[in-house]
């Protein structure tokens, strides 16, 4: 095993703070949840349970494991530990319904002379029922997401071990705010309707993917401190930067997106509703490409020359007169292995016109595979167009030559149709939810 690998597993950060406060929690919560199981067993059921002590492990996962450590030197992982304090620990807790396991987890007189008091502070209680609303929990949020991802606020955590442990608790506290609205744990009453939840976590995974593009794209080092550390199995810094923009935009949107797959069932509870939103899905999915499938595009040319072998792709198919993705996949000619630190031009010439040619730089920070070399070019006109792509490596240089085919670009309504069909979709299965409900209301 890697040496650097068996030292960073060796690397956990046992705080006895931490693990006292982790211990106690999860023995107030199983005392409580062991009376209540055997008086409400229907509310408070063994998945409750579990998934209380699965936000309590993961809670020390990501402040106690190696996950710590390895932050220092890779933003990667240090993206990870903050999905897990924001996006896994908070749904976790909550789905574990914790309110009424811990306050009957505790002694009777502490509740009765200490916490209850407290608790029923009128005070208190409209603080509570005001920070509770999902407006203040989506923009505290948000705010705090965006906040500490600046580049002088993140930078301020990485230098200071002190606003290191704000910034974490910002990340769990706004965390433990979003989930809420959308887990309504149990006994507590939801304040929206539960469809809005819907267009709750759909705004939330906007600013997500927002978040996470910057990170993938951006061409500078956004955070100095990680140029600075040691570089751990030859990774350079802007690669680790959008591998952690990558791991925030899928997993996170995953996260996202499973409760509102969860919710939509629900909302669409009529099985002839269902039937019809299935096959209006299906019909749409057929003949709208989804964005996450793209992996470079299709392959225009794959050739062997000098010691390479270039493989070429383009986006969108068929091409069209407009913004263009080329990629370029250069591999050792032998091995097969894919060479990561090539210069990669483009140069596209309109065949038998005789214009200026356009030349661009192919780069991995442009691209969303980062195995591949990726420009963005707007093709001016339709016709015929000659592509050369030259690849060099160390002292060794080759290019590779086809021929592309641009058709004139779509008309401004059919290539707005798959987001109209979609819409109307939507639409017209909540009508025919609320025909179903007033015929058999």
């Amino acid at each position: 095993m890697d040496p650097v690998v068996v030292v960073l597993l060796q690397s956990w950060t046992l705080d006895p703070w931490l693990i006292a406060l982790l211990v106690i929690s999860s023995a107030l919560y199983g005392r409580g949840w062991w009376w209540l199981h055997h008086r409400r067993p229907q509310r408070f059921g063994i998945w409750e349970f579990l998934a209380f002590q699965a936000g309590l492990l993961a809670l020390f996962l990501a402040l106690a494991s190696p996950l710590d450590a390895l932050a220092e030197w890779l933003l990667q992982v240090h993206m990870i530990q903050h999905l897990v304090l924001m996006m896994v620990v908070p749904p976790l807790l909550w789905l574990g319904a914790p309110v009424l396991p811990l306050l009957r987890g505790l002694p009777r007189p502490v509740v009765k002379r200490g916490v209850g008091p407290v608790l029923a502070w009128p005070p208190l209680q409209r603080l509570g029922h005001g920070l509770t609303h999902p407006l203040v929990c989506w923009v505290a949020f948000a705010v705090s997401t965006l906040a500490w991802h600046v580049p002088a606020c993140y930078e301020l955590a990485l230098q200071s071990a002190g606003w290191h442990e704000v910034q974490h608790l910002c990340f769990l506290g706004t965390g433990l705010l979003f989930w809420w609205p959308v887990i309504q744990p149990w006994p507590s009453q939801p304040r929206w309707p539960r469809w809005t939840m819907i267009l709750y976590l759909l705004l939330a995974d906007l600013q997500n993917t927002a978040l996470s593009a910057v990170l993938i794209f951006s061409e500078r080092i956004l955070y100095p401190t990680y140029a600075t550390v040691p570089r751990l199995w030859n990774l350079s810094v802007l690669d680790d930067q959008a591998a952690a923009g990558v791991l925030m935009w899928v997993p996170g949107s995953v996260i996202f997106l499973v409760p509102v797959g969860v919710l939509v069932l629900r909302f669409l509870d009529a099985p002839r509703v269902r039937r019809a939103a299935f096959v209006g899905t299906a019909l749409l999915l057929m003949g709208v490409r989804p964005a996450w499938g793209h992996h470079g595009g299709e392959v225009r040319l794959m050739e062997k020359a000098g010691p390479f072998v270039i493989t070429v792709f383009s986006d969108p198919t068929p091409l069209r007169v407009g913004p263009v993705d080329l990629s370029v996949l250069v591999q050792n000619g032998d091995s097969g292995r894919p060479i990561l630190d090539a210069e990669v031009t483009v140069r596209l010439q309109q065949h038998g016109a005789g214009g200026p040619a356009i030349i661009t730089e192919a780069t991995r920070q442009n691209a969303t595979n980062k195995l591949l070399y990726a420009a963005a070019v707007d093709l001016p006109a339709s016709g015929l167009w000659e592509l050369q792509v030259t690849a060099q490596h160390q002292a060794q240089a080759a290019d590779v030559a086809c021929m592309l085919m641009a058709v004139p670009p779509r008309s401004m309504p059919y290539s707005w149709w798959p987001y109209a069909a979609l819409l109307s979709a939507m639409i017209g299965s909540v009508a025919l939810q609320q025909w179903h409900r007033r015929r058999h209301g």
